[in-house]
């Protein structure tokens, strides 16, 4: 099955977001908008899926503290230094430690996580924009299998599309 794409210009936001709607509804293909600003209609016809971002950081928070624990419990129990009479595992320096290798590791992992769900960097070429998007105009592009073509065209039109390009 080949792949196709359209690219609808648009000149406000509200037709831009009538597009993405349409196309989604029929599920048609994949939409990508474009916006010279944030725009509450195209944002509200995004669909909201949950972020895995907060995995990573719950992930890296967990493996953190657990570092953070294991090693100097482990340090402490093969070379045992005995001061005052107190026991070789103290549990008190081990909750310190592993708070701050829970928050190392959380952090480094949420930054981590950002960049892979955000594809950054990007090593290849973007996808097909054009520079109207970053002056005045909207754009909603649309990739879908050659079956769909017409049917996409039809509803980029309805939509209210100044132009639309066919990316083949």
């Amino acid at each position: 099955m080949s792949k196709t794409t359209l690219l609808g210009v648009y000149k406000s936001g509200t037709q831009a977001a009538a597009a993405m709607t349409a196309v989604r509804e029929k599920q048609l293909g994949v939409v990508d908008a474009y916006s010279p600003t944030a725009d509450a209609a195209i944002l509200g016809a995004r669909p909201r899926p949950a972020s895995a971002v907060r995995l990573f950081t719950l992930l890296g928070g967990i493996i953190g503290c657990v570092i953070g624990v294991t090693f100097p419990a482990y340090t402490m129990t093969t070379w045992p230094l005995i001061v005052g009479g107190k026991p070789p595992l103290s549990f008190p320096p081990l909750v310190i430690i592993g708070f701050e290798l829970m928050m190392l590791g959380a952090a480094l992992s949420g930054f981590v996580g950002f960049l892979v769900m955000s594809r950054l960097p990007r090593l290849q070429e973007g996808s097909p924009t054009d520079r109207r998007f970053t002056d005045d105009m909207f754009g909603v592009l649309v990739t879908c299998a050659t079956e769909n073509h017409a049917e996409v065209l039809v509803c980029l039109e309805r939509s209210g599309a100044s132009e639309i390009i066919d990316g083949g």
